[in-house]
């Protein structure tokens, strides 16, 4: 696991006595993994320290070589639920989530509630870190819950509110006024020149 200290040995038989060195394969070793002249490694994991290590003994004679592969364990954390729709959530499209979570290895389990204490529609379709329901209704809304479990033991949780938002009453008010202004005006200007024909036929 991530942040745990970490000894990894390496031992060798020969004659002259083998001297023995340690290697990360394709890469830079790491700072915070120190080799020892016993042939030992030792440090406190990082995530970064994932890759295969090899051990390397070697006298006059002849030389030696083992590889490890150093697998680290982290998370979950960092865990959302992102909205995959095509179009903002309305009645009657199609709502697809998908639970993000930055762990290794995969998670051991997803559980997908809708709270509070409410079970999961009946048409809702989850597939792992997904859930998909393809016509959304009124009574599919409410909160949903991602609840993320690692192989460490670790939980993680999301939240998503999925929730039809009505149009603004200020926007269909501002319409109205619009309109009954616009008929205001018109009627205003059809009297001034109604005014104005008559003045000019009574001369």
């Amino acid at each position: 696991m991530e942040e745990e200290e970490v000894v990894m040995s390496c031992r060798s038989n020969g004659h002259p006595t083998p001297t023995i060195e340690w290697e990360r394969k394709g890469e830079l070793w790491p700072k915070n993994l120190h080799r020892h002249a016993q042939g030992n490694v030792t440090g406190r994991l990082h995530r970064s320290n994932q890759g295969v290590y090899q051990c390397v003994a070697k006298n006059v004679v002849s030389e030696a070589k083992e590889e490890m592969k150093l697998e680290v364990q982290y998370g979950p954390e960092n865990t959302s639920i992102q909205s995959f729709s095509l179009q903002a959530i309305s009645f009657g499209v199609q709502l697809n989530l998908t639970c993000l979570s930055d762990m290794y290895p995969k998670a051991k389990q997803y559980i997908w509630p809708r709270i509070p204490d409410m079970a999961l529609p009946k048409e809702a379709m989850v597939t792992n870190s997904h859930l998909i329901i393809d016509k959304f209704q009124e009574h599919h809304q409410g909160i949903y819950e991602c609840r993320v479990i690692h192989h460490s033991g670790n939980t993680e949780r999301a939240f998503y509110t999925a929730s039809v938002q009505a149009e603004p009453e200020s926007k269909v008010f501002t319409q109205l006024v619009g309109a009954v202004a616009g008929s205001l005006v018109s009627g205003i200007t059809g009297g001034i020149v109604a005014g104005f024909m008559l003045a000019k036929w009574l001369k």
